[in-house]
């Protein structure tokens, strides 16, 4: 068996990163995410088929769109396979990869974040470069449309740099090097945390967090912080219980999760979608809807956000509660501003629909299973477009 120091998981694969930068990967492998050469079901880790050595492996995808994933080479070069619906493996091509490959770029990296359907890396001095779907401005160019996707690396947030960054569903997040929170890309649920659902092209402060926040995380629509002073806050769609607030409404500003204000030191989202589109998110060992929360601190494991049907109201859980898949009506649709806007401005937008389509109202199926006689994932990769649903994809095995 391996041991891994790092980890990850995507929508239909979980990597993991062994000793010496060896990347293994595990799942149902339908769009090529475990990297092994194959479209082949893997219940255990096998090796990604490459050469190159790792410090860095990240997951991304969504049931919808396909699973990919990305690896951080020693020399600071990016490597991904899977899935290419809009350009998220960066190599200009948009021909899905079961192998990995190299994206189209010189610059040398020093971490890197995926998403449902773009990925971005950082450079040494903080520069943001992101690539793969742009339907809600999630690039951070200043641009937003499936139309405006990019294939290769271009600079995001002009001017800016970071420490870290985040991505989510179709929206990301970064933090600067005082702690200052900034998002941008869709925001129909009010996952920016800007006080309004308008989407944003281009980076906007998240409203009533001081600089020096610790750490940033997103979900499929929804983001949570850790403050300096060790409290966790959470903001997007808790229509499920998601934000952990006790409440089941969604917020567009950063609330308290409720038991969390000291003591947290990380926090995580994952982003798991069922067939349908719908991204209540969830975790498999429990199979609760919802949104989970790593947190570590005292007496603080794991704690999960689940759905209405959670004995405990939305607040963090240590124990597994029953499965609901449960949710509430939905959000209304995000607005694009009238006129472009600078950097951190809250226009209120106009009433122009999102980059995204509406989430399905179909019940969920159980996390983690199929359901029988459903067709399988594959069948995903020729719908149309113009529906909202990912592209046809080009397989290659190079």
């Amino acid at each position: 068996s391996q041991v891994f120091r790092l980890v990850t998981a995507g929508s239909a694969e979980g990597c993991g990163l062994a000793q010496g930068g060896v990347a293994y990967c595990w799942g149902s492998n339908p769009w090529a995410g475990v990297g092994d050469g194959t479209l082949d079901t893997h219940p255990t880790p096998v090796a990604v088929r490459t050469t190159e050595r790792f410090t860095q492996i990240a997951a991304g995808g969504s049931f919808a769109s396909g699973s990919f994933a990305c690896g951080l080479g020693v020399d600071g070069g990016v490597s991904c396979w899977g899935v290419d619906s809009w350009g998220q493996l960066g190599d200009s091509s948009q021909e899905a990869r079961t192998l990995p490959g190299p994206i189209s770029d010189s610059h040398s990296f020093t971490s890197i974040a995926l998403g449902s359907e773009h990925a971005c890396a950082l450079t040494a001095g903080g520069e943001a470069y992101c690539w793969g779907a742009n339907g809600s401005g999630q690039i951070g160019d200043g641009t937003h449309g499936y139309s405006n996707s990019r294939s290769t690396p271009v600079r995001a947030a002009e001017g800016m740099t970071f420490a870290s960054l985040a991505l989510g569903g179709s929206h990301s997040c970064g933090l600067t090097t005082d702690g200052t929170a900034y998002c941008w890309g869709a925001n129909d649920s009010g996952q920016l945390g800007d006080g309004t659902t308008t989407n944003r092209p281009i980076p906007s402060p998240v409203t009533g967090l001081a600089p020096g926040i610790v750490g940033i995380s997103t979900g499929g629509f929804q983001s949570c912080a850790v403050t300096q002073g060790g409290g966790a806050v959470c903001w997007g769609d808790g229509l499920s219980g998601q934000l952990g607030d006790g409440a089941y409404e969604s917020s567009s500003t950063p609330v308290a999760v409720s038991g969390l204000a000291s003591g947290v030191t990380a926090i995580g989202l994952e982003i798991v979608e069922n067939g349908d589109g719908e991204a209540p998110v969830r975790i498999c060992m429990s199979e609760i809807a919802g949104t989970l929360a790593v947190t570590i601190g005292p007496g603080l494991l794991l704690n999960g956000f689940g759905g209405k049907g959670d004995p405990l109201r939305g607040r963090p859980r240590r124990a597994p509660a029953d499965p609901r898949r449960l949710r509430g009506p939905r959000p209304r649709a995000a607005a694009w501003p009238t006129t472009p806007a600078s950097r951190g401005s809250a226009s209120t937008g106009s009433t122009a629909s999102a980059g995204r389509a509406p989430r399905s109202t179909t019940p969920a199926r159980p996390a983690c299973t199929r359901a029988a006689g459903s067709a399988s994932p594959t069948a995903a990769r020729g719908s149309s477009p113009s529906s909202g649903g990912p592209r046809p994809n080009r397989w290659t095995r190079r």
